[in-house]
């Protein structure tokens, strides 16, 4: 599977860590099938509130996904994200990951889509 150059302009400019991620899958005729969605907040999709993303997370979570909102944060604060998740506190100042709209399978890694292989 080719990589587009999107991702690849994406990478070289910081705004990915990847050069194929669960965004760039497509079945072997190269056909589209995206295993990962940035899913934004029409009310402030370029700022979504912490609640949001905390709430995100928890939906995500509930379906056997998993979103970027502890995507680099430190070990030591990625507690106060499980424990504002854990009390329904929307309001919580909490350092968020890299990522936070992104949401993905968990039962797969990039390099078994990129093979072929598809959530079970």
């Amino acid at each position: 599977m080719a990589v587009s150059r999107r991702p690849r302009e994406a990478f070289r400019s910081g705004h990915s860590k990847l050069l194929f991620g669960f965004h760039n899958v497509t079945a072997a005729d190269g056909t589209p099938e995206a295993l990962a969605v940035d899913m934004l907040n029409d009310d402030s999709p370029l700022s979504p509130s912490k609640g949001y993303l905390l709430q995100l997370a928890v939906a995500a979570e509930a379906a056997g996904l998993i979103t970027g909102i502890r995507w680099g944060v430190p070990k030591k604060l990625i507690g106060a994200i499980d424990a504002a998740i854990a009390l329904q506190d929307w309001d919580a100042n909490v350092k968020v990951g890299w990522d936070p709209t992104h949401i993905q399978p968990t039962d797969i890694t990039v390099a078994q889509a990129k093979a072929g292989k598809r959530p079970g």
